[in-house]
């Protein structure tokens, strides 16, 4: 399971940088013996975004 926030810093109309600071939490092992591993996570991305034709 996760959880995050994210910030996008357009270069230009098209073009977007992205940074995501997220928080996640995992369960593993057996019914006797649990193991839960708990962390925070950065990503970093670009986002190309299409520009839609306008129709005749």
């Amino acid at each position: 399971m996760g959880i995050g926030a994210g910030y996008v810093h357009f270069v230009n109309e098209s073009v977007g940088l992205e940074a995501i600071l997220g928080l996640n939490s995992n369960e593993d092992g057996d019914p006797d013996f649990v193991t839960t591993y708990n962390g925070f996570n950065l990503q970093l991305g670009v986002q190309f975004y299409l520009a839609k034709q306008p129709s005749n």
